[in-house]
């Protein structure tokens, strides 16, 4: 109930605002940069463990949240390396606060992963759509704020 009275006490874009989660209501701004001024970062604040099903999570700090978002891609013991959540979406968004969740286990053998690599790209760079390839491309770190990997 207090956020419909908050919903009606608001202006437009407030309440806008309030739902999104973006600005207002004490939230932070997808405008400004997370965490304030510093070197871009990146990393996984939940990493399931080999064989489960749950979504990976994350979080970067120091850039702005429109103008970025998180490729990740997995490493399948000898099948190689593949874009998530899906080759068709490649990209997770992330929230105003900076926060990422994204599903990595959509088919196959993703479960098995032994390796998940998540990339900070700016929105004028398209993620390398891989299928199986035996490394990461170079110009994924060359294009990347910030980078988060870990083993598992």
């Amino acid at each position: 109930m207090i956020f419909q009275l908050r919903w009606f006490s608001l202006p437009a874009l407030g309440a806008l605002a309030l739902v999104t989660g973006c600005i207002g209501g004490g939230g932070p701004s997808c405008g400004s940069q997370t965490g304030g001024p510093g070197t871009p970062a990146l990393a996984f604040t939940s990493v399931p463990a080999i064989g489960s099903t749950d979504p990976v999570k994350g979080v970067e700090e120091h850039v702005v949240p429109t103008e970025y978002y998180i490729a990740i891609y997995i490493l399948v013991p000898n099948q190689g390396w593949w874009v998530k959540p899906y080759y068709d979406s490649p990209e997770t968004k992330l929230s105003c606060n900076g926060e990422f969740s994204s599903e990595i286990v959509t088919g196959g053998n993703d479960a098995n992963a032994t390796n998940i690599t998540a990339f900070l790209l700016p929105t004028s760079v398209s993620p390398p759509l891989l299928e199986g390839q035996s490394a990461l491309p170079q110009s994924l770190f060359k294009s990347a704020a910030a980078v988060a990997s870990v083993t598992r």
